[in-house]
């Protein structure tokens, strides 16, 4: 601990002394330092051991001093490291991440749907999936009327912007890279995120930060060696792909369409005697001509479900709930919809129902017994409606829940059990992967 006016120094006491200590202490240096002491005193110094000791017998003095007290050194680090973010595609940590979102567009002659793409990216994986969201709509969206070239445009233009993103959840992120980076000893890096958001909007985040910049600074990080080049004001052709890309198919369909009504075509013409009696090219050989049989149909695009749950919706039920009110409620915080199965292990009931990206949803008619909760996260459902596909990741609960009905002489008992989908500081609840195939097995 450091002393800021040196009261606790010129006792030569410590800062947790007792008050008999501190008068023990005075008193010696009072008869020492007197000004009418024989071995000859010093007014100066007794000044000041009086004005230290007037502060420090006071209880309310001393502790409005001792406020004023900062450590000398700063807190130990975490003893567990924190890991940073990592991006939603590559899977590797990035210093600097944003999240966004992008959109794709698919239409079917007067049904024209947009689908959003959204994830935590890095600078490059960013503009990779912005292209590929807008080569998925260049070729599925132009074909719904009216919307269809409308949707396909507008999104066209938000994808080559960026995408929508957030400037107060960008703070978010680089603060929290700020404190991983600090936990695993990289204080430069740690001080030029910090240096980031130090006027960020979040008056938390802000100080926060300047916080960690004066601490990192006492540290001996120099600010002239901490400054971070910024990887999102690199230039790249990612624009004018994308511009590329959504004019593509509809210049292509319009040049087929004139070069069909000027009626051009191609003739094949076989060299034949004239007393040769005409015989049609044949398809089982080559014989130097094309081949007439038909191309492969192709792939069709990947089917998904007609419509779009509402929060808490039941998906799939098997069994018949009874007029018992045993509850499951579902704190979705995760970044992403889910599916949340309630599985009975007599397979007498089970259950799936959908919960929006941070909304809440519960169940209220669990019939008693011993159940198994899981649950899935990802964007769409897939043609059956059950499941998303395709699906991030499944995950399901640790151990076994039991739902037992209680009676006494004038209620009925019964449970109630809340899970969230998101990381809680001290949980008693932790859930597994599993594969997609476990999940939607009935």
């Amino acid at each position: 601990m450091t002393d800021p006016m040196g009261y606790y120094a010129l006792l030569g006491v410590q800062p947790g002394s007792s008050p008999e200590t501190i008068k023990r202490a005075y008193r010696e240096l009072a008869k020492k330092y007197h000004p009418d002491a024989r071995d000859g005193g010093s007014s100066s110094q007794f000044r000041a051991i009086n004005e230290a000791y007037v502060i420090l017998i006071d209880p309310k003095r001393r502790a409005d001093y001792d406020a004023i007290i900062q450590p000398a050194e700063p807190p130990p680090k975490q003893s567990k490291a924190i890991d940073p973010i990592c991006c939603s595609e590559c899977k590797r940590p990035t210093a600097q991440p944003r999240h966004l979102r992008f959109w794709k567009v698919y239409s079917v002659l007067i049904a024209t749907v947009r689908v959003p793409v959204q994830g935590i990216y890095c600078a490059e994986c960013a503009k990779t999936a912005a292209l590929h969201a807008t080569v998925f709509s260049s070729i599925a969206g132009w074909w719904g009327f009216p919307w269809g070239p409308i949707y396909t445009i507008s999104t066209a233009i938000t994808n080559i912007m960026g995408g929508v993103g957030s400037l107060e959840s960008d703070h978010a992120l680089l603060w929290y890279n700020a404190v991983a980076f600090h936990s695993i000893g990289n204080d430069r890096l740690a001080y030029g995120l910090a240096l980031k958001v130090r006027n960020a909007r979040d008056e938390k985040v802000a100080e926060g930060a300047n916080y960690l910049l004066e601490l990192l600074e006492r540290r001996g990080v120099k600010p002239e060696t901490a400054e971070l080049k910024n990887p999102w004001a690199k230039r790249s052709s990612s624009p004018l792909k994308q511009i590329f890309a959504v004019s593509f198919i509809p210049t292509l369909v319009i040049g087929l369409t004139l070069v069909n009504i000027q009626g051009s075509r191609t003739i094949s013409v076989y060299n034949q005697s004239p007393d040769t009696p005409y015989r049609p090219p044949s398809i089982a050989s080559n014989e130097g001509r094309p081949d007439f049989r038909p191309a492969a149909p192709p792939t069709p695009p990947k089917k998904h479900c007609w419509f779009t749950p509402a929060n808490g919706q039941v998906l799939s039920a098997i069994g018949t709930s009874q007029d018992i009110f045993n509850r499951v409620i579902i704190e979705n915080g995760s970044e992403g919809n889910a599916i949340i199965k309630v599985k009975g292990l007599d397979r007498k009931f089970s259950l799936k129902f959908y919960v929006a990206e941070r909304m809440t949803a519960q169940f209220d008619r669990i019939p008693d017994g011993q159940y198994e909760i899981s649950y899935s996260s990802g964007e769409l459902l897939g043609e059956n409606c059950k499941g998303f596909d395709p699906p991030r990741f499944s995950k399901k609960f640790e151990g076994v829940e039991l739902f037992q009905t209680e009676f006494t002489a004038n209620s009925r008992i019964t449970h109630s059990l809340t899970y969230t989908l998101f990381t809680v500081r001290d949980g008693n609840a932790h859930a597994n992967n599993i594969s997609s195939s476990d999940f939607d097995a009935e």
